[in-house]
């Protein structure tokens, strides 16, 4: 039971770490779309 309860925590572990990891791989498209998106504008601008 123990093992069971073992090989449960690291499989959710892994699965945090892998939510964070594509939270922060989302969040970064999201700033460099942001930033081509004003790079836009102030070419327009300029």
């Amino acid at each position: 039971m123990i093992r069971k309860w073992i090989q449960y925590s690291a499989k959710q572990v892994g699965l945090l770490r892998c939510h964070r990891l594509f939270n922060g791989i989302s969040e970064v498209s999201l700033l460099l779309d942001w930033i081509r998106t004003n790079d836009s504008r102030r070419m327009k601008i300029l």
